[in-house]
This record gives structure tokens, sequence and C-alpha cells, in this order.
């Protein structure tokens, strides 16, 4: 099983993050723009058992994601794959206070697609996607809240 994390500390309290991470809607926001982002469906607000459907430009394809949320707590998030192209994808997301503010910890769990895709769609391929993917995600998140800084 594959597996990635990346954690930042942001300046500010926990609260506009949460506000952010628990917003499908604002999703789009804080995404990766190479990815084409596009939400299909999904709930105003992040609930266990609720699913999101969504699509991204992965590898040069597009692809249709389903994901459900398994747990939803104040201080943490988990999201596993209904259907898309990986074995098992499980995306966990905690947040945790810090001196400086708030510290947001991505973990992905996952295993790459079996078959011919699983030849091209490698562990290691999936690991330096999500580096770049995720850096730039916690990049726009972090600038999203500067911006809803009071000046």
């Amino acid at each position: 099983m594959g597996h990635f994390v990346l954690s930042t500390e942001f300046r500010t309290d926990p609260d506009p993050l949460k506000r952010l991470l628990w917003s499908p809607g604002l999703f789009e926001t804080v995404t990766d723009p190479a990815m084409e982002f596009e939400l299909i469906a999904a709930p105003p607000t992040v609930s266990a058992g609720e699913e999101i459907s969504f699509s991204v430009l992965a590898g040069g394809f597009r692809q249709i994601l389903r994901h459900r949320w398994t747990t939803v707590t104040d201080d943490r998030i988990v999201a596993e794959q209904v259907s898309g192209p990986m074995q098992s994808w499980v995306h966990i997301q905690s947040l945790a206070p810090v001196d400086s503010g708030c510290r947001l910890t991505d973990e992905i769990r996952f295993d790459p697609p079996s078959g011919v895709l699983g030849m091209m769609v490698t562990e290691e391929a999936i690991r330096d996607s999500l580096q770049q993917t995720m850096s730039t995600r916690h990049r726009l998140i972090a600038e999203y809240l500067a911006a809803q800084q009071p000046a």
C-alpha cells in the first residue's frame, strides 16, 4: 500500500481552515489548477456518510471520481474512494493547534490501479504527483487564508 503525508503550519485559528476544508464548494479554490478540478455533486458541508463526485485531469486523462466521507469530527476528515481508478484511496485530513496557529496534515493511503493502467500509474508516480499537487494545495490554502484576513 502506498502512503503519502504532507503537513503545513498555517498562521490562523483553526476555524477559517475548517470552514474551507468542510465546504466542498470551495475545493476548486485550493486545488492545483493543472488538475482542472470540476465539482459534479456534493452536499454544502462535508458530513460523514455523504459523497462527493468530481472530475480531474490526471495523467492527461479526465477522470470522474466519487468519494465518501467516513469520518468527520472537529479536527479530522476521512474520505474513501467509492469509484475511481485506484484499487483503494483513503484521504485523511487532520487539524492540530500549534503555537503559530494550526497544522494541517494530509495523509493519503492508496493502492495503485491494477492491470495495464497499473503498469503506467505506479506507486512512485502517484507519490510524485501527490507531492506536486498537495504542495500546490497547501500553498493555495495559505493564499486563501491570507486573503480572508481583515486588512
